[in-house]
């Protein structure tokens, strides 16, 4: 049974790399088929598990039926089941007999192909090493150039609107959080010298205090609704450079309808597996 089910799935992902036209091998090409899932069923799922069932990342289980489904879903089938008893196991090994002839028949390229590409491909993983490896952790106290240089790391690219306030775009409770430290309107308070394990947020511009005390009860109430975690990139006061502080939780204890206190939970976070920061709120 187990030896079937295996098979039925590296059967999967041949259809689904075939109806994509090309192998799943790097983060960003989890990010890609992620996106095209999501177009296609309007279904979610995430990168990581992607990456597990693909065996980029270890993983000794085995994929949920709810992930099984809207893959099969993706290509065309009404659910796993129907997918199942559609590839028939001559055809499973038909199929690999196939795909084994034709690389058989290329194998004779491939030292020709890398000594053509090799150079530039080194090049351009090396460059983009942040982006696509797949163990990348961002550290706290790591720096970035600008708002957009930490934002492509998770896939979001030529941000006009709000770019200091962003839904992750996988994770609907991860909020990519810019604050900038004693903002004229925002007070974002902390202490910098240990890297403000807390940051105090209160709006307090130069309005009616009613209308303050009003919007600040609001995010307060909003706050504790939603309970993000918020993976905080601080801007810096003297120029347009960002510090990655850390993940942070709305404090339920230190925090009020006057302001709302963020707690740092996590110093460095792992890109590839963003799922553990969701036991990390309240």
């Amino acid at each position: 049974m187990k030896e079937t089910i295996k098979r039925q799935l590296e059967q999967l992902k041949q259809d689904i790399e075939a109806t994509i036209g090309h192998e799943i091998q790097t983060p960003k090409d989890y990010d890609l088929l992620s996106e095209a899932i999501f177009q296609q069923t309007k279904e979610n799922i995430g990168r990581s598990t992607l990456m597990r069932l693909w065996g980029y990342v270890k993983y000794n289980g085995q994929p949920s039926q709810s992930t099984l489904d809207v893959l099969a879903h993706f290509l065309g089938y009404a659910d796993w089941e129907a997918y199942t008893h559609a590839v028939t196991p001559a055809q499973q090994s038909q199929n690999q007999e196939s795909a084994s002839h034709w690389k058989r028949r290329i194998m004779w390229i491939i030292p020709v192909m890398l000594l053509v590409i090799g150079v530039g491909y080194w090049v351009y993983q090396h460059a983009n090493t942040r982006q696509n490896d797949s163990s990348y952790i961002l550290h706290q106290g790591q720096q970035f150039a600008t708002c957009d240089e930490y934002l492509r790391l998770f896939g979001l690219i030529d941000i006009k609107e709000l770019p200091f306030y962003q839904v992750h775009p996988h994770y609907p409770h991860i909020i990519l959080w810019g604050p900038e430290y004693h903002h004229p309107d925002w007070l974002n308070d902390g202490n910098p010298d240990s890297l403000m394990p807390t940051i105090t947020e209160r709006w307090q511009p130069d309005t009616i205090p009613e209308l303050v005390e009003l919007y600040n009860a609001d995010l307060y109430y909003n706050g504790r609704r939603h309970n993000d975690i918020r993976l905080t990139f601080m801007k810096s006061l003297t120029d347009t450079t960002y510090t990655f502080l850390g993940a942070y939780r709305f404090s339920l204890t230190l925090s009020d309808t006057t302001h709302i206190v963020w707690e740092r939970v996590a110093e460095d976070v792992d890109l590839a597996h963003l799922d553990y920061l969701e036991q990390l709120r309240n």
